[in-house]
């Protein structure tokens, strides 16, 4: 298990190179025990995430009220009433035509992602870059979104990621958004490089999870 001073370390380190980039840090906490959050919220650190609806309600009373949640696990549809009852600070992975359609009808409206599928791999959620350009030719029908996500094909490394993630950028700024939530665990360095203004960083921080 994590040690406090070992958890204590990395986030120092994360944070150290972030100083180098327009870009924050959201800690994953997904399947962390409840000790190891507490001990980055005792260092400041006020925006987590979490991947599963249950989890973060279990989580969210023992923590903080000020602290700043973002979902960024698969998103089914159903669920958005619920996350953005119980105050999520931001949504990440709204991946489908369904879950956009739905966005405009809550209140208060949360900030969201539109999460990309640049690779269309069938088990990942994620819209095509062919469906996000016909989405934002009415951007009008989008109140309240921020930027896009994303989670590059575990097969892609070196400069087959680094072009992943740059036509991430470009898609982002072609329409003029301001976020980016790109980079995890094993890749978070590379995507500030090319442009990830939010990095999700789990198990670099906190250590391996619990099993489910």
């Amino acid at each position: 298990m994590s040690s406090s001073a070992s958890i204590i370390k990395a986030y120092g380190e994360v944070i150290k190179t972030l100083e180098k980039y327009p870009a924050s840090l959201v800690a994953v906490s997904k399947r962390q025990p409840i000790e190891r959050v507490e001990v980055l919220v005792g260092e400041g650190h006020r925006d987590f995430g979490e991947n599963y609806l249950q989890e973060w309600q279990d989580k969210k009373p023992l923590l903080p009220s000020d602290l700043r949640w973002h979902y960024v696990g698969q998103l089914q549809s159903r669920k958005l009433k619920e996350l953005n009852r119980d105050g999520i600070h931001m949504i990440h992975s709204v991946g489908s035509s369904s879950a956009v359609g739905k966005i405009p009808a809550l209140a208060p409206l949360p900030p969201w992602l539109i999460q990309i599928n640049l690779a269309e791999e069938d088990q990942k959620g994620g819209i095509s870059e062919q469906e996000f350009h016909e989405m934002m030719t009415d951007q009008s029908r989008l109140p309240g979104l921020e930027g896009l996500m994303c989670i590059p094909p575990a097969s892609l490394s070196g400069e087959g990621l680094r072009l992943h993630f740059r036509k991430m950028r470009e898609l982002k700024e072609q329409y003029q958004l301001k976020e980016l939530s790109m980079g995890m665990s094993s890749d978070w360095e590379m995507a500030l490089d090319e442009g990830s203004t939010l990095v999700r960083l789990g198990s670099i921080l906190f250590g391996e999870r619990t099993p489910r």
